[in-house]
């Protein structure tokens, strides 16, 4: 019996390992010649099969033990602004962030920002749902709103939009609502790029919002055609031409999605919009202009738009039109929008920046006491804000 054994044994020492498919499969061909090897040949030969188990018992330890739960790092590119989708949400970054995900599910979504800076337009989401950013600096817990995040070395600095977060840093945590940031240390600022697309996803925010239906009475009687006379002559019908398809809100938007600022503009001028969409339609024209660098279009545009939206809206629409008349050196007509418009008033959604560009237009028309009052305003509502070195430094002129 003992010589038969040996015989296996040595008959199994010579046969090749075929390939393990999973880390079981290793452990079990690993033993297994292992134990055929030991009977066959010496203690010495013995010690290195023995040694050869052990090592192929810790590649499968490794195997099985590698966490599934790892984060999916995204590194935006060198250039413009990376878009990324997640159901219903939407995350803008810019050039150079580093942004990670341990969990990316659509009502329960967990984020990493090192570095950079990204733009969460986050939908609604059902009850037990929950977004979360976090940041080397702090945490921002949502339930569906539009904020920025932005990362530098010294800290961070969160912006909202449309909406409420809170944030919870090592000073504890504080309620935001729309027009109002918070950062864990001075000098740390949002990208303008995303303060706009911020804005703009804010306003779509609104749109959605409104109750478009008109009520329609139910009580009127409906009839029935009439059937013609039996004896009527029997008159062909005229072949009715094929309407142009409609150019819609929609569409335009569109358009500005895509880039295609051209073909926007030439769709919005040949459209007839109805008078309750005529600062809806305003907006996206000036959107398109601002894009292409027409800011004297732009400009007017916005203000078109304002004067015929809500008043949450017309100050975004008097926040924009205000930085392309400053943008075009019009001071004074970029003051007077911004005023008109009510941009830098408590509740505006860009409230922060409304008040630091009020400030700064103030000075630089040498209206001192004004800009002086203003800054004031500024640092009482926003002790942490990002144009707080500004409104300090012109206090002090």
């Amino acid at each position: 019996m003992k010589a038969g054994i040996d015989r296996l044994a040595e008959a199994a020492s010579r046969r090749a390992v075929p390939p393990a498919r999973d880390p079981e499969a290793i452990l079990r061909e690993a033993l297994i010649v292992g134990r055929a090897r030991s009977r066959a040949a010496s203690r010495r030969r013995r010690a290195m099969i023995a040694g050869a188990a052990v090592i192929a018992l810790a590649a499968a330890a490794l195997l099985v033990w590698t966490p599934r739960d790892r984060e999916d790092v995204v590194v935006a590119a060198p250039e413009g602004v990376m878009e990324l989708a997640l159901g219903a949400h939407r995350i803008d970054a810019t050039a150079g962030a580093r942004i990670a995900s341990s969990r990316a599910e659509p009502q329960r979504a967990v984020w990493r920002l090192d570095e950079g800076a990204a733009l969460f337009d986050v939908a609604p989401l059902a009850e037990g749902g929950a977004f979360e950013v976090r940041t080397p600096h702090a945490t921002v817990h949502v339930r569906g709103t539009v904020f920025a995040v932005s990362v530098e070395d010294g800290g961070t600095r969160v912006e909202v939009f449309e909406g409420r977060v809170d944030v919870r840093d090592a000073q504890g945590s504080r309620a935001l609502g729309a027009g109002e940031s918070y950062a864990t240390s001075a000098g740390v600022r949002v990208p303008d790029v995303l303060a706009s697309r911020g804005a703009r996803a804010a306003e779509r925010r609104l749109e959605d919002a409104r109750d478009v239906v008109a009520p329609s009475p139910d009580d009127a009687p409906v009839r029935a055609p009439e059937a013609p006379p039996e004896d009527a002559p029997v008159v062909p019908r005229a072949r009715a031409e094929r309407p142009a398809p409609a150019i819609d809100l929609a569409h335009v938007r569109a358009l500005c999605d895509r880039g295609e600022f051209d073909a926007a503009l030439s769709a919005i001028a040949s459209a007839r919009p109805p008078r309750a969409e005529r600062g809806d339609w305003a907006m996206l024209e000036g959107d398109a202009h601002r894009a292409l660098g027409h800011t004297g279009e732009a400009a007017s545009a916005y203000e078109r738009a304002a004067a015929s939206l809500t008043p949450t809206r017309a100050a975004l629409a008097g926040f924009l039109a205000a930085a392309q008349r400053e943008r075009a050196g019009d001071l004074d007509a970029a003051l007077a929008v911004l005023d008109r418009t009510h941009a830098a008033e408590r509740g505006s959604p860009l409230e922060e920046r409304a008040l630091a560009m009020r400030a700064s237009l103030l000075a630089r028309l040498g209206r001192d006491d004004e800009a002086a009052i203003t800054a004031r305003a500024y640092l009482a509502g926003f002790p942490g804000g990002e144009a707080r070195a500004r409104m300090e430094a012109l206090l002090a002129d």
